[in-house]
């Protein structure tokens, strides 16, 4: 994932810097609910400026997912073989 350099601010408070990168890496992977909803917004901020990159919206249907939240997760699925999800 490409983080822009700008920093900012998201919904959970978060500031996004070109650090980010491993904090949405550390949080999408994580056992923890919470560190998965923290990475949600993350990965939303990061789409916003990076809409065709299917393994951000697989990560991010992977942790609606992980939440319990499968209404939120199934388009981003779709949007993941729309692009082409290659492995």
């Amino acid at each position: 994932l490409k983080i822009r350099s700008k920093r900012m601010e998201n919904e959970v408070g978060v500031i996004m810097n070109p650090n980010s990168k491993n904090l949405i890496d550390q949080l999408k992977d994580s056992k923890s609910e919470e560190d998965r909803k923290k990475c949600i917004p993350l990965l939303q901020e990061y789409l916003k400026e990076n809409p065709n990159d299917a393994v951000a919206w697989y990560d991010l249907a992977g942790c609606y997912d992980f939440c319990g939240l499968e209404k939120e997760a199934e388009p981003c699925y779709w949007k993941t073989y729309e692009i082409g999800w290659q492995k």
